[in-house]
């Protein structure tokens, strides 16, 4: 009995044992299956993982991975195709083998920021294959180990190309000129800017040369802007070729061009002697023909020079000057050159005094008129020349010799000139109105005003709102108003002669004097220029210059006033020549409108028989 009580006890122990070996088996395999699973999500995540760096490592970037000595361990496709090299001419070489000595990124600084940020980012050249280089966009990452220590460098571009295009193109709208490709205003001014810095901190100089093309309106109207543009593609390389390649050729606008002369260790007379030779050069190329599209173009330029640092301390300033003595350069006869000096400066500064006071004159209502009788050859006056006066708010009379070229200049000529045209065209009507015998008001009109291409519609507006009959208009031009182009001078005078207005050419025989154009050209009248009256006797070349206008425009029927009559030998001697018309202080100075009219309604009263000298003449004023 006992024996059986043994062996159950035996048994229940066997089966308590037998059940904890059970659960600890079993645990052990659930503690293995969570290890295997744990162990094979991780292998799922690494592989994911593998899949993600080689599909980062296969992508469009270029990729190299590097050791700690930056030798090349593995590179991607997209780096092969960058560069054009195959992948063993890649891997086992340094990276710094395939990027081009950057100034702005030296492989030293690279390597120095690497080693002490563990991360290089910015601009570098990589080198292809074939040599030439490639402007790319670099990140740099070291890769550590659990000391911190670098094992590996991960380096991966990207390709600028195409920005670095972009913002050349955007450089170049910002400081190129697009039609000729030279600097334009901005760069030269910015050169000029440093070199006068330059030139003042090492006791040196430089020049500046301003240049304008002569009478160049005429080619772009003549044969085209097409042509123009040609010319100054062409004029801007001929430039370039006369100057060192340190200096700067730059094209500031239109036909306007400057040349920087780069500062110089000599003295000023050195730079003066050095300015001088260079301008010499340059106007040679008057004699040398551009051929555009077949055609022959002779061309000249004038230039305005200064000298820095001594004239100016600013770009401003220098570009001023510069101008002014162009503008010297071109009144003294074109193709030639003027060097700027401190009285030129005060000249241009008294111009921009009297242009802004021009301005305001005509606000104020300062200018005003004066008219001088044109006498026939029985003494009778038959017409009225309408002469511009301007009195300031001193009272103080301003020459229109010095006035008239500035509104010329700024442009202010032509409401000027609309000016002058409405108030003469009122004042011939009044007096027409009043019963006053005139033929005509003659009116002056400036080679601006004349071009403008709203000249003609003011003319025909001027006649509409004045009622004045257009025959009573006769507008004197100027030799140079026609010359300039001479056809469109010939539209435009057709037009006024159609209108019933008569034209007059004024200061004939002082400028170019072509038969070719009179002839061609609805002229009424001729004005033999004061200058030849008035040395009638002192030169016998004048004598004989008026003779000769006088037969010239009777034989192409054209009637002919002689200006600036002082005296009675002058007048009997162009009488007896057979000139139409008189203008002169020897028969009235400039009256005002009040005067004039009273001048007319006396003067039939004072043609006495008793007092008559020979055929029939008669003084209007007396002697």
């Amino acid at each position: 009995m006992v024996s059986s009580v043994v062996l159950n006890v035996i048994s229940i122990v066997l089966v308590w044992v037998l059940l904890i070996v059970l659960v600890s088996i079993r645990r052990k395999n659930h503690a293995i299956a969570n290890l295997l699973k744990e162990k094979s999500d991780q292998l799922q995540v690494s592989a994911e993982e593998l899949r993600l760096l080689a599909s980062t490592f296969n992508s469009h970037e270029p990729i190299l991975i590097t050791d700690q000595n930056l030798v090349v361990l593995r590179v991607n496709q997209a780096f092969l195709a960058a560069t054009g090299y195959e992948s063993h001419e890649v891997v086992g070489r340094k990276a710094t083998d395939f990027s081009a000595d950057d100034r702005n990124n030296p492989y030293e600084e690279i390597q120095r920021t690497l080693t002490s940020t563990g991360i290089f980012n910015g601009e570098v050249t990589a080198r292809h294959k074939d040599g030439s280089n490639l402007p790319m966009h670099l990140r740099v990452s070291a890769i550590k180990d659990e000391s911190q220590g670098t094992t590996h460098y991960v380096a991966v571009y990207s390709d600028i190309s195409e920005q670095k295009r972009s913002q050349e193109e955007i450089n170049k709208l910002a400081f190129y000129d697009p039609l000729t490709g030279l600097p334009n205003r901005r760069q030269i001014m910015e050169r000029l800017d440093r070199e006068l810095y330059l030139a003042d901190r090492y006791d040196s100089g430089g020049a500046l040369f301003f240049l304008d093309i002569d009478n160049f309106k005429d080619i772009n109207d003549t044969l085209g802007h097409d042509h123009g543009d040609c010319l100054l593609i062409e004029l801007g390389r001929r430039l370039r070729r006369h100057v060192r390649k340190t200096d700067m050729v730059s094209r500031l606008g239109g036909d306007e061009f400057l040349i920087l002369l780069q500062r110089d260790t000599a003295s000023e007379q050195d730079t003066i002697d050095h300015a001088t030779s260079v301008c010499e050069k340059i106007l040679s190329l008057s004699q040398e023909p551009y051929l555009i599209e077949g055609h022959k173009h002779y061309v000249s330029i004038s230039i305005g020079i200064t000298i820095f640092p001594s004239n100016a301390a600013n770009p401003q300033d220098l570009l001023k000057q510069a101008d002014t003595a162009m503008y010297k350069a071109k009144n003294a006869g074109k193709n030639t050159a003027s060097f700027f000096h401190p009285e030129m400066q005060k000249l241009a500064e008294k111009k921009l005094v009297m242009e802004r006071d021009l301005r305001e004159a005509l606000v104020r209502d300062e200018m005003d008129l004066q008219f001088q009788p044109q006498v026939d050859r029985d003494g009778q006056i038959r017409g009225v020349e309408a002469l511009l006066r301007w009195t300031g708010p001193m009272g103080v009379s301003v020459s229109p010799n010095e006035f008239i070229p500035i509104a010329e200049q700024s442009g202010l000529i032509v409401q000027i000139g609309e000016y002058v045209l409405d108030q003469s065209c009122r004042q011939m009507k009044q007096w027409l109105e009043s019963g006053l015998l005139l033929d005509h008001i003659s009116v002056n009109v400036s080679p601006r005003q004349f071009a403008d291409g709203g000249f003609l519609s003011s003319v025909q507006r001027t006649l509409l709102t004045t009622k004045l009959p257009a025959e009573n208009l006769i507008l004197e031009l100027t030799e140079s108003v026609v010359v300039e182009n001479l056809e469109e001078a010939r539209t435009k005078m057709e037009a006024l002669n159609a209108l019933g207005v008569r034209l007059s050419m004024d200061d004939f025989g002082t400028g170019y004097s072509s038969l070719s154009y009179l002839s061609e050209l609805p002229f009424y009248e001729l004005k033999i220029d004061q200058r030849f009256v008035r040395n009638l006797f002192n030169d016998r070349k004048n004598a004989v210059i008026a003779t000769a206008i006088i037969a010239m425009a009777e034989s192409l029927h054209l009637k002919v006033l002689a200006e600036g009559v002082e005296n009675r030998d002058q007048l009997d001697f162009l009488r007896d020549h057979n000139c139409s018309m008189f203008q002169g202080y020897y028969f009235s100075k400039p009256l005002d409108a009040e005067d004039l009219q009273a001048l007319l309604i006396r003067a039939p009263a004072e043609r006495d028989p008793a007092t008559r000298p020979q055929k029939g003449w008669v003084r209007v004023v007396g002697d």
